[in-house]
């Protein structure tokens, strides 16, 4: 009897540990459900961390780089509803003998003054296109 009482909470134990695994995972499910297709990229200065996206949501003020002075910028996607979208665009420049763009593909770049002028950063991802504010470079 002792036995069958020991195997028998063992086994509800079991099962409400599966259960509640089961129901965090499909609330991940949901969470993923609940993003929908990429609506607009956003740009922020400096490197954010995964996650630490959706605490950013001004876009910055850029400041005029010296030449060979640089500023970091990391692009994130957004649905319609303003859920973050991890994504790996394209960056180039309107104007690339005034500024470096390194890597030229991924989430964040450094942008490197070249010479004197000024500059759009146009960044794309999945058919959306972003054209960003004009760098200076002094």
């Amino acid at each position: 009897m002792k036995t069958k009482l020991t195997a028998l909470t063992i086994l509800l134990l079991s099962t409400a540990m599966f259960i509640s695994c089961a129901g965090s995972s499909q609330a991940t499910v949901q969470e993923v459900i609940n993003v929908g297709p990429l609506a607009k990229i956003v740009v922020f200065q400096g490197k954010l961390l995964p996650g630490e996206a959706g605490k950013a949501r001004g876009e910055p003020i850029l400041p005029t780089i010296n030449i060979g002075g640089s500023i970091v910028l990391t692009a994130m996607g957004r649905d319609a509803n303003d859920n973050d979208i991890a994504i790996e665009p394209t960056w180039m420049a309107t104007n690339p003998a005034i500024v470096e763009i390194t890597p030229k593909k991924g989430p964040t770049v450094t942008i490197k003054g070249l010479k004197k002028g000024s500059t759009d950063l146009i960044i794309e991802f999945s058919g959306i296109i972003r054209k960003f504010e004009t760098i200076y470079v002094e």
